[in-house]
């Protein structure tokens, strides 16, 4: 059972992106949301095979508007 989302608001990270949602993926009752805030560098790719909810954005709305994106597609208690 998921029992907490967690939402990750990204924009052009991929040297970094992998690096912080992986752990995550991974963690018993996690369930992972990534907003894409329109990358440029291809930084969904690079966690395509994670078990999370990637969600790609078709412009940079900002942090804010990533956030909003995320918690309404959240699940969790």
């Amino acid at each position: 059972m998921r029992t907490v989302d967690v939402v990750v608001v990204s924009f052009n990270s991929r040297d970094h992106l992998r690096r912080c949602v992986e752990p995550l993926a991974r963690s018993p009752g996690a369930h992972v949301v990534v907003i894409d805030n329109a990358s440029s560098d291809g930084s969904l790719e690079t966690i395509a095979h994670l078990d999370l909810l990637a969600i790609p954005l078709t412009k940079n709305r900002g942090f804010g508007a990533g956030c909003n994106v995320g918690w309404r597609a959240s699940s969790s208690p």
